[in-house]
């Protein structure tokens, strides 16, 4: 059974480059990936994320990327997300995070036009720095992600084309 939450620590150093050569280690990052794929899917579009999550402090950032996942478990980024959680009800003006409490944030992912190889999974680092991408918020921020499906939990949708039957099968916290 899923736990209905999981945490981590940003530290405002992380790159894609490291969380993907390790995913599952989850020094800095959450790992979710899909069940492995019955055939070639091929993803055209912008995925997007729902997140909700809670914070440690009034302001946070989130960098997710969407990764492609070999059956040797290897991954190559397919896109990139960023969401400064200040601007999470858009960008009119700034709100700070209420510390502790949960919200919502969504985002989308740069459009890509990607096939996903039958056996591959399709997985999300969750993430609050991409420093080779995006400036890092303030380190030591703790973020917690609630899992439970639903209004109050967290999902990706992915615009696949013809999606095999497993498509909608629900993300797995790595652990």
């Amino acid at each position: 059974i899923e736990p209905a939450r999981a945490t981590y620590t940003d530290t405002a150093t992380q790159t894609e480059e490291e969380s993907r050569q390790n995913p599952a280690g989850e020094m800095n990052w959450l790992f979710y990936r899909s069940r492995a794929l019955s055939r070639d899917t091929r993803m055209a579009g912008s995925a997007r994320l729902v997140s909700r999550l809670s914070v440690d402090r009034a302001h946070a950032h989130l960098t997710p990327v969407l990764v492609d996942i070999a059956r040797d478990g290897t991954t190559q980024t397919v896109s990139r997300g960023f969401l400064n959680l200040s601007y999470r009800d858009g960008l009119r003006r700034s709100k700070p995070l209420p510390v502790g409490k949960p919200v919502s944030a969504r985002l989308g992912f740069k459009p890509q036009d990607q096939r996903f190889e039958k056996g591959h999974r399709i997985g999300v680092l969750m993430q609050s720095s991409n420093s080779a991408w995006a400036v890092p918020d303030d380190p030591g921020a703790t973020v917690t992600v609630h899992h439970r499906p639903g209004r109050r939990g967290s999902s990706l949708s992915l615009p696949l084309v013809d999606p095999p039957a497993n498509h909608r099968a629900l993300f797995q916290h790595r652990r």
